[in-house]
């Protein structure tokens, strides 16, 4: 028998790898084509892309438009369009001052300024209408051009600003605006069980209506009076769904100009901790009685009668259910320093001081109102909301909000019984109204501050329920004064009972005829529409460079910002009016100008972010150079 030759058994033994990994190839193909959906995978490449192309457009096409309820406009992206000049390029600086001087309707003489000036290239007016674009188009004057970015604007200014927030060179700082953010960095699927997808960057329905924020703003600017430092608000909150219907807050402010605007102006009073007055911490601890007597016996016994024997770990079962001890809802994300402002407050009180048990003594008004509604509204567990839904901007589908998926219908805070019997407790400490509503006030004096420094301010809070035989709405006021001649200015005070009820009426009216409308309307199209200046500011010169510092009669030293994320830096400069140019993601690495330099309102600044993956390896690898150089 002859003998193979080794070379030949060689090869053969190198082929069986080969051909063991093709038959492991084969069978893996075979068996993706049997377990995966490729149609679907290929239609989830298709919108990553779609998404991606969205993306990278300029400015603020990524931001879709803010409504109301009834698909009025809160938010727009608008193109802000601002005519510049070459000044090699122009023939006759005379002449195009007069031929833009009719259009613009500027005086010529300040425009020929511009362009005598020592700069190559200088900004000549800032935020045209469509109708001045036009008409520069049409004279074509060599050397002048037309410059386009988008802006965001808020064509109802101050109203609901605090709940609407602003955005600034596509990035959200505040509010609904900050939150649209976090939308968009989530996966673009609303439903897993739904094959369609909301494709690009959507628009956004909100659940107040116009209509009625305009008779609570109105109530709060007559119960505040300008009265000097004092701040007021009031949310109205749809009993059976946790929606916020109305978001008021006096003193407001412009988003548009956000940046004339102090800290204090800019931070929301609903979303910041206050010392609960002893009556809510008591009707809390009442409520939480008649709970654990219904938990234990099964009946319900009369709120007079009911023992005074409380369990704790029930009490502390029933903060969990109404949402005392759960985060704010993502629509209402605030500055985390204002949660540290709690441990700054104490309450004057004449009073023996009694037990309260786990009851809390700090809560925000945001969570106040929506634990009260689960009490009162039959039980049932809600959430405050501000997002109703989302709308594709092309097809103008409607979507449910994203991360919405668990549904809290039936689960109950407490039983119908136990909140019948609460809602009794608390009409019995109550005015009554109009259309059977309710109205409960309570106030106390609250010293905030550090050390030896302190505010003496008094909060008068009150809470609205229509009707009380089954909540619809419930609506909380909060007033916050200065407590300075108090006795004098508590004789003089405005009945807030009298002056919500005075409004029950129209706002029950809107509420249900707005439920009925805004299932029917929707978005229409848009026309286009430039970015203009303020009605206040009709007629004000609107350049937005000039040559010199003495013409600009504003300097200011440049901040030091390295180590600080977008959002914050943003922040930092944002009483500033400076042009920002942002280069790279991640955090501020470096700026230009440095810290200390001065610079010219107007100017621009530079800043430089990388992402902390790329500053963890550049430093390690400077670490391991020289660890070389050392050795």
């Amino acid at each position: 028998m002859a003998k193979s030759s080794r070379l030949r058994a060689r090869k053969n033994t190198g082929r069986r790898p080969a051909i063991l990994f093709a038959i492991l190839l084969i069978v893996l193909a075979a068996a993706s084509w049997y377990y995966v959906d490729f149609h679907k995978l290929f239609v989830k490449a298709q919108d990553f892309f779609e998404v991606a192309r969205k993306s990278m457009d300029s400015g603020s096409d990524t931001r879709g438009i803010i409504y109301d309820r009834n698909f009025k406009e809160l938010a727009v992206s608008l193109e802000k369009v601002s005519v510049c000049a070459r000044m090699r390029e122009i023939p006759a600086a005379e002449e195009t001052a007069a031929k833009l001087s009719s259009v613009l309707l500027v005086d010529s003489q300040q425009i020929l300024e511009r362009l005598q000036g020592d700069a190559l290239r200088t900004w000549v007016f800032q935020n045209i209408s469509q109708q001045q674009e036009e008409s520069v188009k049409k004279l074509n004057i060599p050397g002048i051009f037309l410059s386009q970015e988008k802006a965001r604007f808020y064509p109802q200014e101050e109203t609901a600003a605090h709940l609407v927030g602003f955005a600034e060179n596509d990035i959200g700082l505040s509010g609904i605006e900050y939150y649209y953010d976090s939308l968009l960095s989530r996966h673009t699927t609303v439903s897993e069980e739904n094959a369609d997808h909301l494709r690009g960057f959507p628009h956004l329905v909100l659940t107040i209506d116009l209509k009625i924020q305009g008779i609570l703003e109105t109530l709060i600017e007559n119960i505040v009076a300008r009265q000097s430092g004092v701040k007021a608000g009031a949310y109205l909150m749809e009993a059976g769904s946790g929606a916020i219907v109305a978001s008021v807050q006096y003193p407001s402010y412009n988003p548009n100009n956000y940046r004339e605007y102090p800290e204090d102006v800019l931070t929301n009073l609903f979303l910041e901790p206050i010392l609960l007055p002893v009556e809510i911490r008591r009707f809390l601890r009442d409520a939480s009685l008649l709970n654990t007597q219904n938990e234990v016996s099964g009946g319900q016994l009369p709120w007079s009668l009911i023992p005074s024997d409380e369990s704790l770990g029930s009490q502390v079962r029933l903060w969990d259910r109404i949402g005392l001890n759960e985060p704010l809802p993502p629509e209402f994300i605030e500055d985390s320093k204002l949660l540290s402002s709690s441990s700054e407050m104490h309450e004057i009180a004449s009073k023996e001081e009694e037990s309260f048990d786990t009851v809390p003594g700090f809560l925000t008004p945001l969570q106040l109102l929506t634990s009260v509604t689960c009490l009162l509204n039959s039980g049932e567990k809600v959430r405050a909301r501000a997002v109703s839904q989302l709308v594709d901007p092309e097809t103008k589908r409607e979507y449910p909000v994203p991360g919405r998926q668990e549904s809290l219908t039936g689960r109950q805070t407490v039983s119908a019984q136990t909140s019948r019997e609460i809602m009794r407790l608390l009409a019995g400490q109550s005015q009554s109204g109009q259309l059977d509503s309710i109205f409960f006030e309570t106030d106390n004096l609250v010293a905030t501050g550090k050390k030896s420094l302190w505010n003496l301010n008094r909060y008068r809070l009150q809470f609205t329920v229509v009707p009380s035989l089954h909540p619809e709405l419930v609506l909380l006021v909060v007033v916050k004064e200065p407590a300075v001649n108090v006795k004098t200015r508590k004789a003089e005070d405005q009945d807030l009972a009298k002056a919500v009820d005075s409004v029950v009426q129209r706002i029950a009216v809107l509420q249900q005829v707005g439920m009925t409308v805004s299932d029917v309307v929707s978005p229409g199209e848009r026309k286009k529409v430039n970015y203009t200046a303020a009605k206040d500011d009709v007629g004000l010169d609107r350049t937005i460079r000039v040559s010199s510092l003495s013409e600009e009669d504003k300097i200011f030293p440049m901040p030091d910002l390295k180590g600080m994320s977008l959002r914050k830096a943003l922040r930092t400069l944002g009483k500033a009016d400076v042009r920002i140019r942002i280069v790279g993601a991640g955090k501020v690495t470096g700026q230009e100008p440095k810290p200390g330099e001065l610079l010219a309102k107007k100017g621009e600044c530079v800043i430089v972010l990388q992402k902390e993956e790329a500053i963890q390896l550049k430093n390690l690898e400077k670490k391991q150079t020289l660890q070389k150089e050392s050795r």
